[in-house]
């Protein structure tokens, strides 16, 4: 694995060490929403966050999975629509067998507001095309038509 964040921004290098620190802990960890992730992603600002998803796709997925385990949890810090952006990032950034790692956790993008609106189409494509063959086929509908939601009322 890869142990070097090649971001300058400060913060997203702090968030990034937390994960890779705490990267070898037990799933219930972040499961259980992990509050000092949610608490690092509220300070950041619109240009972090914006930075922080444009980084996402350089980075390890196990890193990934475990930040979207902690966005997606039941923790009162931070902004839930900010937070399910970045989940939103996340996905678009996963592949492979990696992607199924946090579907479970897809009905969380109804936190989502307006940011959201310009992913939407990549996030439908990608349901769409990727090859969700051993997925839940409810599950997978459900992940659609929460999109189609999305897209209805934002």
């Amino acid at each position: 694995m890869i142990y070097f964040n090649p971001s300058s921004n400060p913060k997203i290098t702090e968030l990034y060490l937390f994960l890779v620190q705490y990267s070898n802990s037990d799933t219930e960890l972040w499961y259980g929403g992990h509050s000092d992730v949610n608490y690092i992603i509220s300070i950041f600002t619109e240009n972090d966050i914006e930075e922080l998803v444009n980084d996402l796709k350089d980075w390890e997925p196990p890193y990934l999975t475990n930040l979207s385990h902690a966005l997606t949890a039941d923790d009162d810090r931070g902004d839930p629509a900010v937070r399910s952006y970045i989940y939103a990032h996340i996905f678009l950034s996963l592949s492979d067998y990696h992607i199924f790692n946090i579907m479970d956790d897809f009905s969380y993008l109804k936190n989502s507001n307006q940011m959201i609106v310009p992913i939407i189409e990549r996030i439908k494509d990608k349901l769409n095309q990727f090859d969700f063959l051993n997925y839940d086929k409810v599950s997978l509908g459900m992940s659609r038509e929460i999109i189609d939601e999305l897209q209805q009322t934002l």
